[in-house]
């Protein structure tokens, strides 16, 4: 067996792992992604009954030992030759014949190096190494089930034993937890198109049509290191915008396991902020890493909804009472306060520069440079008459010069004076129309606000006496019955224009361009009650009406504040949703409905003086009446219980109750594994 399968040196490969773990972990500043698992879950999840009924494994015991995985199987199986597909026919029948059962334990270690990604080309790549340190098999007992060679038959047990091994491999390897698979490159989802079709009970039909673009992942698996403990499996992975250059990690200097230990737990406190992150079973990731993915998607998808929607025939009966004149209230809600700032915004200060840049210095030269020396004989000297004249040559020269210059500086004060006066005058004036224009605007502000007095004024003056007759109506009886058939059909289209999750993903902020229109049709028939109904109406009177109202293409800003809430049983999802203001069409406007509804202005002379031709023509420079219509912003609040989710391991007998928990920089889920019962 030696001979074959070498033994491994279990020091170099725990060296191997540690130095790749910390050489990995030194490019490792800001890992988004974390998880630790238990070995003893791991354990429980593969103490299986399937297991042990296709391998005959049971017993698995892990034990973690300073960065490698030890594990110790107990084997407890008979063994038949349909276990073994291709085994010679000899072999067959002696493994038919003797039926051997075997008992014995199996053990092995393994480690996990960690690992950076790299490129080639457009080809980005992440390799990991297993460290294999040894197999081995302790055979406690064979039971055969009849008398044999024993020299053929260990011939023939020792071949299954190696066979079986790679069952048991091979079985291990198509476990869904035991295989680990994230690509390293970036991945594209090609362009979305889906339909839906929606129906409820109130005759509503409708088809919501999806389309979205192409989205390419916005990250890349940079780098991920490992860390195997005495009791856990842990590890910190770096997913980054696929702009940034993959990590190239340098060799560093011999690690004791016990630094490399807290260096890991370190890097998970400060960028999960999870406590003891070796204790328990936990997966997190960072809300930065959630909003650039959101973000990205969002904006390379810029998704656009198609919704059609039809409502089936619908009737209706309402019997019209007078209101009580209580219901009304006459104070006006306008707001005459004005709201014009008539502070004058232009700066009169002069930025002219009055300074004077002439220089009146005298550059001439009054040095007198002719010779007086005189000689009479053999006695020179300097002739005295004309050193005289050259000392009132110089005098008279330096006289001019200082003349000259006392002239140019009188004249550049007298500039920069006449300058100053200037800029102070225009001031002057800018500040007389700056009072001016201040004094016109306070005019027309308290004009306005007197015009705005008046009609709220006038408004409750009209509203007082319309409540006053209500209040003499209301006592004659009920005023009418409305009974009527609608239907109608709508399209409403809106696209994602912009979309924005905050790196806390604590508020959203999105934009989109939506449009739409509808159409219904209404037939109305009015019949008038009691006493002030006859009066109002003589006679009964039906009207049929098409109106269309269309949504203009427009911008719809949608914002929310998020919060989770996981400090009690369950966690709370809570969302403030704030819209803007929409504007609408309807055609034909209520004036010309009413203008056109000659059988209500037959059939009701007493009111038919209230919609005279003259009040129409005045409505028609009122929007709404136009129909020309604004619907207010919407704010609603969201509130949804998350609940506690279960997580079944599909085919093992598996459960985990999970718990979801939020703090300032990840969200973290948390779990325990439950054996088979």
């Amino acid at each position: 067996m030696n001979a074959k399968f070498p033994p491994a040196t279990v020091e170099d490969h725990r060296q191997t792992a540690i130095s790749s773990a910390a050489a990995t972990l030194a490019e490792l500043v800001k890992p988004n992604v974390a998880a630790s698992l238990r070995l003893s879950d791991l354990a429980i999840a593969l103490n299986t009954p399937e297991l042990k009924s296709k391998t005959g494994l049971s017993g698995f015991a892990l034990r973690g030992e300073k960065q490698l995985l030890f594990a110790d199987v107990s084997l407890d199986r008979e063994f038949k030759a349909s276990d073994f597909p291709g085994l010679d026919s000899s072999a067959a029948q002696v493994l038919d014949a003797l039926k051997p059962q075997i008992k014995g334990t199996l053990s092995f270690g393994l480690g996990l190096t960690s690992s950076t990604a790299s490129k080639d080309g457009d080809k980005v790549e992440i390799e990991f190494r297993l460290l294999p340190l040894f197999r081995s098999v302790h055979i406690d007992k064979i039971t055969l089930a009849d008398k044999a060679d024993l020299t053929k038959v260990s011939e023939v047990i020792a071949s299954l034993l190696n066979r079986y091994a790679d069952n048991v491999s091979g079985v291990l390897s198509e476990l869904d937890f035991t295989r680990i698979t994230v690509p390293a490159g970036l991945r594209t989802i090609g362009e979305t198109k889906a339909t839906f079709a929606l129906a409820d009970d109130g005759g509503i039909s409708a088809k919501l049509g999806v389309v979205a673009n192409a989205i390419t992942l916005p990250v890349y698996l940079r780098s991920t290191a490992f860390l195997v403990d005495t009791d856990s499996f842990s590890v910190l992975v770096d997913l980054a915008p696929v702009d940034m250059k993959t990590a190239t990690p340098s060799p560093v200097a011999t690690l004791e396991f016990a630094d490399l230990k807290k260096q890991f737990t370190d890097r998970i406190v400060e960028n999960f902020d999870v406590p003891n992150p070796l204790s328990t079973n936990w997966v997190g990731v960072s809300k930065a890493l959630v909003a650039l993915i959101v973000n990205s998607v969002a904006e390379q998808a810029q998704p656009c909804f198609d919704l059609q929607a039809s409502l089936a025939e619908q009737s209706f009966s309402k019997k019209v009472e007078i209101p009580d004149e209580t219901t009304i209230n006459c104070t006006p809600s306008m707001d005459c306060t004005p709201t014009r700032d008539c502070t004058p915004t232009r700066d009169c200060t002069p930025t002219e520069n009055c300074e004077q840049t002439t220089d009146c210095n005298q550059t001439q030269n009054c040095q007198q440079t002719r010779s007086c020396r005189k000689c009479l004989g053999p006695i020179c000297g300097n002739d005295p008459a004309c050193e005289i004249e050259k000392g009132l040559a110089k005098g008279r020269c330096e006289a001019a010069k200082s003349g000259r210059k006392l002239s140019c500086e009188a004249t550049k004060t007298s500039n920069k004076a006449t300058c100053e006066v200037s800029k102070e005058a225009r001031r002057m004036d800018c500040e007389r129309l700056k009072t001016s224009e201040k004094g016109a605007c306070e005019t027309e502000k308290a004009g306005e606000k007197a015009l705005c007095e008046t009609a709220k004024s006038g408004k409750k003056l009209a509203c007082e006496t319309g409540k006053e007759g209500l209040k003499r109506l209301a006592r004659t009886g009920n005023l009418a019955n409305i009974d009527g058939k609608v239907s109608g059909t709508g399209r409403l289209g809106f696209c994602m224009k912009q979309f924005r999750l905050s790196p806390g993903i604590d508020k959203v902020d999105a934009l989109f361009d939506i449009n739409g229109y509808g159409t219904a049709d209404a037939s109305v028939k009015y019949v008038p009650l009691d006493i002030v109904g006859h009066i109002a109406c003589v006679a009964d009177w039906t009207e049929d009406k098409h109106v269309t109202v269309a949504l203009p293409r427009q911008d719809l800003k949608v914002s929310s504040t998020v919060s989770i809430d996981t400090s009690g049983d369950n966690a709370i999802l809570s969302a403030r949703i704030k819209t803007s203001d929409l504007t609408v069409q309807m055609r034909p406007g209520p004036t010309e409905i009413i203008q056109k509804s000659y059988n209500m202005r037959l059939s009701c002379p007493a009111v038919g003086w209230l919609v005279n031709d003259a009040t129409l023509e005045i409505s028609k420079s009122i929007p709404e009446l136009r129909g020309d219509l604004t619907l207010p912003g919407q704010e609603r609040s969201l509130r949804i219980e998350l609940g506690k989710p279960e997580v079944d391991v599909s085919g093992f007998g598996l459960r985990g109750a999970v718990a979801f928990s939020v703090n300032t920089k990840a969200i973290v889920v948390s779990g325990t594994l439950t054996p088979p019962s």
